[in-house]
């Protein structure tokens, strides 16, 4: 049942995502700390039965003693993410001395089979940190390519970067997020040079089903991001469809418009004001030179949105180019993910 809940479930009108941390409620989503979402699990467990808690306390911090103090945060922190009313509980009640339950329905989505992929996050195998954000662009063209071309369920990059520089086993990740393909790969950048390492692991018996390497001339190395993104996701999915060949795709960025767009995600993942304005510039500086470059259209799309929604612009300003932004990117790339997410979301929250 808990692994179950580990993949999702919904709790009244909101949407719980555990191996994120984060409630979704009204459309917006609500960060709340690991322990906070351990301990609504663990009430999602019992269903509507009264958890003491000392049994929560046991569960939740297993290895040494915590005051009441930090379990009463973690319940007002989620209470808060729920916009729960403690006086007139709606998704959480206090047992007078005896502990908590849960009010509202607790809905476990039926799971299928154990599939789906996920891209680790590549390691910068530099001894300097500058090229991080190479590493960083290059599992986000994967994971975007492959959400298009894999016709799998693919684990979202904000997900996927919470595994960055943390170990993990296989069957760990495998049981977290109900995945059977795991992506790894690295990058070095050396002297002229820059070699890319990726391989395919089958999560269940952890064995390599494929890898390649490829060593190119640096000076050419945002060409060949691009490159090597598109050869292994259709790489990948012709040795999941058992296929010898993989078609190729042409590039479509010179070099340097390529690291401006690596440059203007990396900004964008950071979701802060000043980054996504910075992230702007770099979108625009690559639709000056190719006007219907769908990826950049989508991400002008998403920095216009959180724009809005921090306050910094003005709906009425920000939204209506959202949306243009998004449809442009829709009619050069009717596939694209991104800007197909942008648009539902604009339809949802006006």
């Amino acid at each position: 049942m808990k692994r179950d809940l580990e993949l999702g479930f919904s709790l009244g009108a909101c949407e719980i995502k555990p191996a994120e941390h984060s409630i979704v409620r009204d459309g917006q989503s609500q960060h709340v700390e690991p322990k906070a979402m351990a301990v609504l699990v663990e009430l999602a467990s019992k269903g509507r039965n009264t958890l003491s808690r000392e049994q929560l306390i046991s569960t939740v911090w297993p290895r040494g003693f915590v005051s009441d103090d930090v379990l009463n945060r973690c319940i007002s922190q989620l209470r808060a993410a729920l916009g729960d009313d403690p006086r007139s509980p709606a998704y959480i009640d206090t047992i007078p001395r005896k502990g908590y339950r849960l009010v509202a329905s607790v809905i476990v989505p039926e799971s299928g089979p154990e599939e789906g992929i996920l891209v680790l996050p590549f390691q910068n195998l530099a001894a300097h940190g500058g090229d991080e954000y190479l590493a960083d662009g290059l599992t986000e063209l994967l994971i975007a390519r492959m959400a298009v071309t894999s016709g799998q369920r693919v684990i979202s990059r904000t997900t996927a970067m919470t595994f960055k520089n943390r170990n993990q086993s296989m069957q760990t990740l495998r049981e977290k997020l109900h995945v059977k393909w795991v992506i790894e790969g690295s990058l070095l950048h050396l002297g002229n040079n820059l070699q890319i390492v990726v391989q395919l692991i089958d999560s269940e018996s952890d064995a390599h089903v494929w890898a390649d390497t490829w060593t190119r001339p640096a000076e050419d190395v945002m060409t060949v991001l691009n490159e090597v993104s598109r050869q292994v996701s259709n790489q990948i999915q012709s040795t999941l469809e058992g296929h010898q060949d993989a078609t190729p795709v042409t590039d479509r960025l010179p070099s340097e418009l390529m690291r401006r767009f690596l440059q203007g995600s990396h900004h964008a993942s950071r979701r802060t004001a000043s980054s996504l304005g910075l992230a702007q510039d770099c979108f625009e500086e690559v639709l000056d030179e190719v006007p219907e470059h769908a990826p950049a259209l989508a991400g002008l799309a998403m920095c216009r949105m959180l724009l809005v929604h921090y306050g910094v612009q003005e709906a009425s300003e920000g939204i209506p180019a959202a949306r243009e932004y998004a449809k442009r990117a829709l009619r050069h790339d009717p596939q694209n993910a991104d800007a197909m997410s942008h648009l539902g979301a604009i339809h949802f929250f006006l």
